[in-house]
């Protein structure tokens, strides 16, 4: 049971009496927020809380409506699906919340929903699980997109006092009512202000002195009650832009930034990197994920390698087996997606029976579980990472050929990065294609591999691409700086065995010939 509050000390979070803390684990996105694609669904009907909400009561009627999210609320997420994430290895969760739950229609602030905080909280402390607040819809919406629950894709917390003044009440309520809590990690005050404009939505760009007012402001309602608590800020443009962090906001507070479908190097981290060692406060990737296994771990490693905490997102979804746990689809869920593409709408009891169906399958022990997903974000045997994914710490690597690629993957390193068809279509969202890379070494070359694993690894595969690799190659492989091997290469793959270790440096220096890396497997 959690009983030690964290805090800030220089670029670490640590507990109270100074032991360092690196964060990990999961968003519990879709429970006290929802998003349409988490239920496989796309289009504008079904995009939002509001939206959600709506088309449902449309379907069925509004006693089932409002009995089928009490239902919801209380099943997606339970003390089951604590205890899984605290079995997995997790030390952390963020729990994103809408506003609007906690809101009367005055504005007011509302207690009937809090329990639902309270219990999440109680079952984390529980289980050894800190937790950020995530106030993900603020009201009247802070990014101006569906993942605020925004009317128009409009941010109006900015450009309406009584929303301005209903987050700030609202910030102050949920410190007082948790500030002697351990358990609570801190609070993140709003996710992902401020979306970048394009051709179809109108640029907010010019509200990013707002954004930095409406920190300061909450930051001084909230110590008002609360003197111990950690800040999570996010930057704007989806948490990737760095732009708003002109000043040190509070002594204990961290910076938090997402990212998405790019390719883990430390490029990847360099913008955010440098703003937290220039005010020497810690580094949080508070969203990440989306994607597929070997990207997992590449953006796993690059967190460790910085220090950086992580929370992949998203713990829960619909159909999907790139989250902890996958929720099964209903049958005949097809008839509710083919209404939000074109109208036909079901009988009002195929809706309630294809509902009522979901709430059964929501729940914890009728989902699907992943642990293939938590092994490689946790770095814990067995997992596979991508060749490509090699060490960035200077004298780690060697190119001996001055060259760089058409993606500017690696830029500078000299390393021979051979780039996929980037037309094909990807597996997920945000697909890289990072499993389709590879990693051509000539002579005199070498790369190396750091894995911090939480279970000790037994063995390392290499596995290499025959396509790419010379005939008679010979290579040298090193771990912990002991050669484990030393010879030519022998078919694609070589599995050696290694002393149980969680701290894993492994070296591969061609001899000569050329050789293709595919891929590294730890067991």
């Amino acid at each position: 049971m959690i009983t030690k509050f964290l805090k800030t000390q220089g670029r670490q979070i640590v507990t109270e009496d100074g032991q360092p803390m690196l964060l990990k684990g999961w968003g519990i996105g879709n429970w006290l927020l929802q998003e349409g694609y988490m239920w496989q669904a796309h289009g504008q009907l079904f995009d939002r809380p509001r939206r959600i909400e709506q088309t449902i009561a449309d379907l069925t009627d509004s006693e089932f409506a409002q009995d089928f999210w009490q239902a919801y609320r209380d099943n997606y997420f339970t003390e089951a699906d604590v205890a899984y994430i605290h079995q997995q290895g997790y030390n952390s969760l963020r729990l994103p919340f809408n506003a609007s739950l906690f809101l009367d229609d005055a504005g007011e602030v509302d207690e009937r929903n809090f329990y639902l905080m309270d219990q999440a909280i109680a079952w984390a402390k529980k289980y050894d699980l800190y937790v950020w607040i995530d106030m993900h819809g603020a009201p009247g919406g802070q990014t101006g997109a569906n993942i605020d629950d925004s009317i128009g894709d409009v941010p109006n917390l900015y450009l309406v006092p009584e929303y301005w003044h209903q987050a700030l009440q609202l910030w102050q309520f949920i410190a007082r009512r948790y500030a002697d809590e351990p358990a609570v990690a801190g609070y993140d005050l709003l996710n992902e202000p401020i979306r970048p404009g394009n051709d179809h939505l109108q640029d907010f760009d010019y509200l990013l002195p707002k954004l930095a007012q409406f920190y300061n402001e909450a930051i001084a309602k909230v110590r008002a009650v609360d003197a111990r608590h950690m800040f999570s800020l996010e930057g704007y443009h989806w948490a990737s832009d760095p732009s708003v962090f002109n000043h040190r906001y509070d002594d204990n507070y961290v910076i938090h930034f997402h990212r998405y479908g790019v390719l883990p190097s430390q490029e990847t981290f360099a913008e955010f990197l440098a703003v937290s060692q220039q005010y020497d406060v810690p580094l949080w990737l508070g969203e990440t994920g989306e994607n597929n296994d070997r990207w997992f771990a590449g953006m796993a490693q690059l967190c460790e390698a910085n220090q950086v905490s992580r929370h992949f997102w998203t713990y829960k979804k619909m159909g999907r087996q790139n989250s902890a746990v996958t929720v099964k689809t209903p049958d005949h869920w097809s008839l509710i997606l083919d209404y939000l593409q074109n109208g036909r709408k079901p009988a009002v009891g195929q809706v309630k029976a294809i509902l009522a169906e979901y709430l059964d399958n929501i729940k914890f022990e009728n989902c699907l579980q992943n642990p293939d997903v938590d092994h490689h974000i946790l770095l814990e045997p067995p997992f596979t990472y991508a060749a490509v994914n090699f060490s960035e710490v200077a004298g780690s690597y060697h190119g001996a050929t001055v060259r760089n690629n058409f993606v500017k993957y690696h830029q500078g390193t000299n390393l021979d990065i051979i780039v996929p068809d980037l037309q094909q279509p990807g597996k997920s969202t945000f697909d890289v294609h990072l499993d389709e890379y590879r990693l051509r070494l000539h002579e005199t070359e070498f790369v190396t591999y750091r894995f911090w694993n939480q279970q000790p690894a037994k063995q390392v595969q290499l596995c290499f691409d025959d396509q790419l690799t010379a005939a008679n190659s010979q290579v040298q492989v090193l771990v912990n700086d002991q050669e484990i091997f030393n010879g030519p290469l022998v078919g694609i793959d070589l599995q050696l065995p290694i002393a149980q270790l969680t701290d894993v440096k492994v070296k591969v220096v061609v001899l000569t010939g050329v050789v293709g890396l595919a891929k590294i497997n730890l067991f």
